[in-house]
């Protein structure tokens, strides 16, 4: 995922989360608010593992994200907060997950 996508400024975060809509599913909770560009900022809980391996499955994230071809059709800024049953699974079946959440949102 490139720089220009991501979610870092601590007040727009906030506004996501407060005034944005929700969405859940088995794998992630997911905040977004109509914007004028795509912006994805990753959480995970710290209760969930140590930094490394919270490190580890953002960086994962973001490589698939990266590689989604229609990003810039998305014009919503989200929060993607990851639940626990979703570190189990092979890459492969992350990637395919969050092609189609991704393809959902367009």
């Amino acid at each position: 995922m490139k720089k220009i996508y991501s979610l870092k400024n601590k007040q727009l975060f906030q506004k996501v989360l407060s005034e944005g809509k929700k969405w859940y599913s088995e794998y992630f909770s997911i905040f977004y608010l109509p914007n004028d560009e795509t912006k994805i900022g990753i959480s995970i809980p710290k209760k969930h593992g140590d930094a490394v391996f919270r490190n580890k499955q953002k960086r994962q994230i973001k490589n698939i994200i990266g590689n989604f071809q229609n990003l810039n059709l998305i014009k919503k800024n989200f929060i993607i907060i990851v639940k626990k049953p979703f570190y189990d699974l092979s890459f492969e079946k992350k990637e395919q997950i969050i092609i189609n959440l991704l393809n959902k949102f367009i």
